[in-house]
């Protein structure tokens, strides 16, 4: 079993970009950091965005909707950045918002999810990126 889901994930080939957004996105500083996040999204720099709970997307939508950046977020995470949750609640709260996550695994846990998404990119990079 891998120990680090990051290299599980990554094979080696990228940079993992890790922000726990459910501490509070005042209590770690986050909320510049999630503004480079929203706008990563939006300029498609990022590739993906695990979610594990709804108040990490909820926070993400805040700090995006106070950049005037909420709806080209939703427009970016449904076409060409891939969104993975954990499990029914959080895809609620995504769906709720438009986007639909693109992998749910079966098991809503963290290993599951992450080795979901690795399933996804794997399958992703076998059939020529489409």
């Amino acid at each position: 079993m891998v120990e680090d889901r990051g290299e599980l994930l990554l094979g080696g080939a990228g940079v993992l970009l890790e922000h726990k957004l459910h501490r509070g996105v005042e209590q770690l500083g986050g909320a510049v950091h999630l503004q480079d996040i929203a706008r990563g999204i939006v300029a498609r720099d990022v590739d993906a965005i695990v979610f594990t709970s709804q108040v990490q997307w909820k926070h993400l939508t805040r700090v995006a909707s106070d950049l005037g950046l909420a709806e080209a977020v939703v427009q970016a995470l449904n076409t060409d950045v891939v969104v993975a949750s954990v499990g029914p609640v959080c895809s609620a709260a995504l769906a709720e918002a438009g986007v639909v996550p693109r992998v749910v695994p079966e098991n809503p846990k963290m290993g599951p999810l992450v080795a979901a998404l690795a399933q996804y990119f794997s399958a992703y990079v076998h059939t020529g990126g489409g």
